[in-house]
């Protein structure tokens, strides 16, 4: 087994912003997405993994343009146009925040957004709205398909893996009803790279209460970051602490730092090595 490097959460915030300019971000996405990427690295170890293993896509300025369309008063439908999670997450919560303040509730469905370890970064920004928030996400084709959510007000979370079973009974359950969102439950379910979010400012008991929710998340041993009931204790403990980082992640990521940083003194020159 790999020994992993331990690194603190402090240092890939700070150096995280660096290495996603090496890797082509603007540098406002940069500044934000290294707060995702720590957030998401130590929640389920696998954020580094994900850029490196997308490092060809992740940070290319030369895509379509975000689609946005309005199916109705409250109900957005973007298209991300291959833009990771990484960047459009911060950007998701705060159009599905506003439209929940201005309808009561939203529903928001991104396409063509790929990386799911980041749906971290969904769960911990909900922790500052004032409503509760559920997300579905599905990636990859059937067979070697990710899929899971999770609900949650403040600090109260639950979340899982999802079976096309469970995504068929949200997408019929009165909650769900509620908010006009059945067609695009299975949208979200039917397709890869996309992630469904829900919000209710004027009854967020309803949603995050909803008893369906817990029967329906599983755990699965292979996806076991996907349990959303330990994300945040993760963090915080990592925050304290330090995050364990893959080796062979950790050597990509100080590779992209080192794209974009210039060492300006003899004490830095020797800390790039």
């Amino acid at each position: 087994m790999t020994d992993l490097i331990p690194v603190s959460y402090a240092e890939l915030v700070r150096s995280g912003v660096h290495a996603l300019r090496g890797l082509g971000f603007r540098f406002s996405s940069a500044e934000r997405g290294a707060h995702t990427l720590a957030a998401s690295q130590a929640a389920t170890g696998l954020a580094l993994r994900a850029i490196r293993l997308a490092q060809d896509r992740i940070g290319l300025r030369d895509r379509p343009a975000i689609g946005v369309s309005e199916l109705r008063a409250g109900i957005l439908r973007i298209d991300a146009g291959g833009r990771s999670l990484l960047e459009m997450a911060p950007l998701l919560v705060d159009a599905l925040a506003a439209d929940a303040k201005r309808h009561g509730r939203a529903v928001l469905l991104a396409e063509n957004c790929p990386d799911l370890p980041f749906v971290v970064d969904l769960a911990v920004r909900s922790r500052h709205l004032a409503c509760a928030m559920a997300c579905l996400y599905q990636s990859g084709s059937q067979g070697d398909a990710t899929a899971g959510g999770f609900v949650g007000r403040g600090d109260q979370l639950i979340g899982g893996a999802l079976t096309s079973e469970a995504f068929a009974m949200i997408a019929s359950s009165p909650v769900i009803e509620r908010f006009n969102a059945g067609s695009l439950v299975s949208a979200c379910d039917g397709g890869r790279d996309r992630v469904l979010l829900l919000a209710s400012d004027g009854d967020a008991d309803a949603l995050a209460e909803e008893p369906l929710w817990p029967g329906l998340f599983s755990r699965s041993e292979r996806q076991g970051w996907q349990d959303a009931s330990r994300w945040l204790g993760a963090i915080e403990q990592s925050i304290k602490g330090e995050i364990l980082v893959d080796p062979e992640d950790f050597a990509f990521f100080t590779s992209c730092v080192a794209r974009i940083w210039v060492p300006t003194s003899e004490r830095s020159r020797a800390q790039q090595g």
